[in-house]
């Protein structure tokens, strides 16, 4: 035995450990590890141990298997625990049944396995062979679900095809999507009575045979309200269902998100019942928990048409216990001043997109030679109709002074009129579809106390559409039209204008549009513009565009359209995309050229 007294040649103890068996080396680095309590032979152990180390070490050689799979095969194979021989040895004969348990869970139940060494080199040849394939799937539901016509649409969900190859993993995921949609549907004593898989290996074929009993469905029973502020019967009428209706997970996840949107709570938990106290009913508890008061928020900013600015809001989400709500809010740019006040009042029947709403507001607009003080009331009555359209009937009055080149005016307004809006998208950051569309239309006479008889309709329509991961189309149309009997009495805040980053880009905020004798710009009777943008995804949430616009704010339909083109980068932040904007007038002689910065959702 070696000691810590006594001394051997460095030179001899390495020679030992490389003539002698591993299994001997290993005693050996053990035995040397006491020359630790002796300073003198602390590197010398340090260095056995690594020589050591390395002796034992393997190394796996695969062949044969497919990149894909490779990570999971090293995984399974990875290392023998025991670095013995003897370890080593039977580590070895586990191998091929490692490697077949695997290929079998990606359809492979015929793969032939050789597994020889030579040295510290174990290679391991897989030959695959053919793959299993999905000969038939044989689905059997029984019970209420077999009747629901939204829990068996879920069977063409189902990652099992005829012809596809068989995994072990697509298996599993559909019976996971069987038994999660009967959950949505409230069909909680679902059970598998049945679950089968025959392999052919010889002719490689696979039959799948899934038979479930979903039982009865569960039905919604009283909601309850954990809540010391709110009255039940107001908080009620967020709730999207009635005592007795069929169970739906997606109607909670509608309550829910109803109960957030409201503003009027910090906290909103919507717990479902179940036990064998209510046989097939479901009561639901709501806790929730009132937000603050008053919520002040300070914005500052920069865009291209409105230069620097800034807003201060002031809300208060609840003003009693009916649940009214109020709002205010102050903004300020280099173009225009603005103070609004709203109060809403909520309907009886879903009150978070039925209400009264009461706005008040002034706003003073510079813009050139176009100036404008504007005055107004407006009175809504707010629906969201059967088909998800938001409608609004409105009556509002407006004052407004207003100065054009070579005309200063007053004018007193009121407009009866109707706004019809709906729009929807799919994806986020980047939307994968949708659309958005706005149509508003009003009307004043001097029988409803209107200095002038004026009619306005403004359409907007705008739709998104990915044709790849990476690229994406998205086209727009605006169109307005006004008739007058006094056009010249129309107001600045009502005629039309175009140019900016919201009509025609390549051209200065509301710079289009009929001019006078002097070439200056003083608002059309009619609005007409288009356009098209494709981008393309280059990384993360960072996209290049390019973009043509085209359009005029025009009199007559004789006059010619101005187009701007150029290209752009797009960063999809949490709240809608920031766009910078490089574009060009390039239907003028000079293709002048305007720098556009911009923050919002696509639709």
């Amino acid at each position: 035995m070696i000691n810590c007294h006594t001394h051997l040649p460095l030179k001899t103890v390495l020679t030992t450990a490389a003539q002698r068996s591993r299994a001997f080396a290993a005693k050996q680095c053990a035995t040397v590890c006491g020359l630790q309590h002796c300073a003198k032979k602390l590197w010398a152990s340090l260095f056995l141990l690594l020589v050591c180390s390395q002796a034992s070490a393997v190394e796996i050689k695969l062949e044969g298997v497919q990149k894909d799979l490779r990570p999971t095969m090293r995984a399974t194979i990875e290392r023998p625990e025991d670095d013995s021989e003897e370890g080593i040895t039977e580590f070895i004969k586990e191998i091929p049944k490692r490697v077949q348990q695997t290929m079998q869970s990606v359809g492979y139940y015929n793969a032939t396995v050789d597994v020889s060494r030579e040295g510290e080199i174990i290679s391991v040849k897989v030959d695959a062979g053919q793959p299993v394939k999905i000969k038939a799937v044989i689905p059997i539901i029984k019970g209420m679900a077999r009747e629901d016509g939204g829990y068996m649409p879920v069977i063409g969900q189902i990652p099992l095809r005829r012809n596809a190859v068989f995994t072990h993993a697509d298996y599993e995921k559909a019976k996971d999507i069987l038994f999660d949609r009967a959950q949505d549907r409230g069909y909680f004593d679902f059970e598998y009575t049945k679950t089968e898989v025959r392999i052919s290996r010889k002719n490689n074929t696979a039959e799948i045979r899934l038979e479930v009993d979903s039982g009865e469905r569960y039905s919604f029973a009283t909601v309850e309200f954990d809540s010391d502020y709110f009255s039940d019967e107001v908080l009620q009428t967020y709730v999207p269902f009635e005592y007795g209706d069929d169970y739906e997970s997606a109607k909670l996840a509608l309550l829910t998100q109803q109960m957030q949107n409201t503003g009027f709570f910090s906290t909103v938990k919507v717990i479902p019942i179940r036990g064998d106290l209510y046989g097939t009913l479901v009561p639901i508890k709501i806790e929730v928990q009132k937000k603050e008061k008053n919520q002040v928020g300070i914005g500052l900013g920069f865009a291209t048409d409105t230069e620097y600015r800034g807003k201060l809001t002031w809300n208060k989400p609840l003003v009693n216990k009916a649940g009214h709500s109020f709002d205010a809010s102050l903004g300020a740019s280099a173009i225009s001043q603005d103070l609004t006040f709203q109060y809403r009042i909520p309907r009886n029947s879903d009150p978070l997109h039925n209400y009264w709403s009461l706005q008040a507001g002034i706003q003073n607009i510079e813009v050139e030679e176009q100036k404008s003080f504007l005055s107004t009331i407006n009175m809504q009555r707010i629906r969201r109709t059967p088909r998800n359209w938001t409608e609004s009937f409105f009556l509002r009055w407006e004052r407004e002074r207003f100065e054009l080149p070579g005309q200063r005016d007053e004018i007193n307004l009121v407009l009866p009129g109707i706004s019809y809006a709906k729009s929807k998208s799919t994806g986020f950051p980047f939307p994968t579809e949708g659309y958005s569309v706005f149509a508003s239309f009003f009307l004043g006479s001097p029988q409803t106390m209107s200095d002038i008889l004026l009619y306005k309709s403004v359409v907007n329509l705008k739709y998104l559409k990915s044709v790849s991961k990476r690229d994406t189309f998205i086209v727009s149309a605006q169109y307005g039209a006004i008739n007058s009997n006094d056009f010249s009495r129309v107001p600045t805040s009502q005629r039309f204008f175009v140019g900016g980053d919201r009509t025609i880009r390549g051209f200065p905020f509301r710079t289009l549009s009929p001019l006078n004798e002097d070439d200056e710009a003083v608002g059309g009777r009619y609005m007409e513009v288009s356009s098209i943008e494709y981008s393309r995804k280059i990384k993360d949430v960072w996209a290049l565009a390019l973009f043509v616009d085209a359009g005029r704010a025009f009199d007559s339909f004789r006059s010619g359209y101005h187009v701007g083109a150029g290209f752009g980068i797009r960063w999809y932040s949490p709240v809608g995309p920031f766009r910078i904007d490089f574009a060009f007038g390039v239907s003028e002689d000079d293709a002048p050229f305007q720098l556009h910065l911009s923050l919002g959702p696509e639709l």
